[in-house]
């Protein structure tokens, strides 16, 4: 009975370790390889070729640069109309 009891632990355990093994593989390939899980990562900026990576910078440099503020977003829009009485 002890030996059929550490059996099916040890069988378990490893069925657990072998499939949080596979888990941890599997999101550290999807991390560098796939779509970004969450809306702030896609600022990241990752490549395999580092030689792009001075490219990559400059170019969020440059779109932070001709990003719209919020004031000028709002510019001549009426967010309350005037009601006249």
């Amino acid at each position: 009975m002890f030996k059929l009891f550490y059996y099916g632990v040890a069988t378990y355990g490893a069925f657990r370790i072998t499939k949080t093994s596979f888990n941890v593989m599997f999101g550290t390939f999807m991390g560098k390889f796939g779509k970004p899980q969450l809306v702030r990562e896609t600022s990241k900026i990752s490549t395999g070729n580092f030689l792009k990576l001075p490219y990559l910078y400059a170019k969020k440099w440059a779109l932070m640069r001709m990003a719209m503020t919020e004031k000028n977003l709002l510019d001549g829009i009426i967010l309350e109309p005037k009601l006249e009485s």
